[in-house]
């Protein structure tokens, strides 16, 4: 006897990791749900549908397909899930932004999976009668009406109703309705087998979602399932149509809906240690070294004053308020140097110590640590320093 194909109803998924994880502790998304047969271990690749509709080609959808890295029931790990396991979580090598908020919630995960349709044809038909409560505002369903019964709640006015086949749904609008058989129009693709049976749902007239009929899957317009396969190990991709023309399938090497998640995880990190590397010397702060002169016994110039400044990025005035503010140094524009009264000795130690706080605060971004910043004025004349590199923003002091 043929074991059943494995089989499992994804009734949610999501991105297991944290903000601020290092790039390569990143882990494949996680989709969770019940095995209803079959068993699937670690180490299976495994094929997630309906998926999304091509671009370009709207007769064609594409669905996931990735290997198992990880199951979780619990706490526990385990090596096989199967339909004794009850609820499981499957983590895969694809990329967790497509699992991220459920975002695949309602797929069905497994192998020899079933079509995916664009339109249902059932029959079968059984509408539900619903009786009205004078007592309180709501419908009690009180019998199952058979296809002859006149007093139908599906009808071919019907635009907005939803169609539920297991752990999947989606909005569709009754085209046809005669004798016990009805005809959908799905607006998003949907998986489900040839002889399931089907649910349907629609607002009644006192403005509550009710389950109104259900019908057998006997037929549809599918859509062409184009599966990109990538090998473990390699960056390019390549498709093969499994239903309907295989013309239709076009190149993918660029979709991040097919791509190897850990090859383009590696491939990005290489190029970001790259550009970290062609443009570090122009990220750290420079400063020439500092030219004084005494001026008298009370005073020092500071000759290099403006090429400092120019190598900060800041206006003098910027540096001239921040000595006075945070280091009580009295100092004034003279030309394009600096005239500082000081009396005392290690002049050049204290200015030293002053630069890198001025570029820890005013020039330096806390997120990537670059030179590449801005300052800008805002609202209620605050402060903000912009880094033109990660994009990222902080308030700063004024004073």
């Amino acid at each position: 006897m043929t074991p059943p194909s494995p089989r499992m109803a994804g009734l949610r998924s999501f991105d297991v990791n944290k903000p601020g994880d290092a790039a390569r502790s990143l882990k494949g998304g996680v989709v969770g749900g019940s095995v209803a047969s079959g068993a699937i271990a670690v180490g299976d690749v495994v094929e997630i549908r309906p998926g999304k509709r091509v671009v370009g080609n709207l007769r064609c959808v594409r669905p996931l397909l990735g290997r198992v890295d990880e199951i979780k029931t619990g706490a526990k790990t385990v090596a096989v899930a199967t339909a004794a396991s009850g609820l499981v979580a499957l983590r895969t090598d694809l990329d967790p932004s497509l699992f991220a908020a459920n975002r695949l919630a309602g797929s069905v995960v497994g192998k020899s999976l079933p079509p995916v349709f664009k339109t249902l044809c059932c029959d079968d038909l059984e509408q539900l009668l619903l009786e009205d409560d004078d007592d309180e505002d709501d419908y009690d369903v009180v019998v199952v009406v058979r296809k002859t019964n006149k007093q139908k709640q599906l009808s071919t006015s019907d635009k907005d109703v939803r169609v539920y086949a297991g752990p999947s749904s989606c909005a569709a609008k009754v085209s046809r309705l005669k004798k016990g058989k009805v005809e959908v129009s799905l607006r998003a693709p949907l998986c489900v087998d040839v002889g399931a049976r089907v649910a349907f749902e629609k607002k009644l007239d006192n403005g509550t979602l009710a389950i109104v009929a259900t019908a057998k899957v006997v037929d549809g317009d599918r859509f062409d399932v184009v599966i990109g396969e990538a090998a473990l190990g390699q960056a390019e991709t390549t498709t093969r149509a499994v239903e309907g023309d295989s013309s239709s399938s076009s190149s993918s090497k660029e979709d991040p809906w097919f791509c190897d998640f850990e090859v383009v995880l590696e491939r990005s990190l290489l190029e970001a240690a790259a550009l970290e590397e062609s443009d570090r010397g122009e990220q750290r702060v420079k400063i020439p070294p500092l030219e004084l002169l005494r001026d008298g016994g009370a005073a020092v110039v500071w000759t290099n004053f403006d090429a400092v400044c120019r190598a900060l990025g800041r206006e003098p005035a910027m540096v001239v308020s921040f000595l006075a503010s945070e280091y009580g140094i009295q100092a004034s524009v003279a030309g394009k140097g600096l005239r500082i009264k000081w009396r005392r000795r290690h002049l050049r130690e204290v200015l030293t110590g002053v630069l890198r706080a001025f570029a820890r605060s005013f020039v330096v971004c806390s997120q990537c640590r670059g030179a590449r910043t801005a300052i800008a004025a805002v609202r209620n004349a605050r402060l903000e320093l912009l880094c033109h590199d990660c994009g990222a923003r902080r308030w700063v002091d004024k004073d």
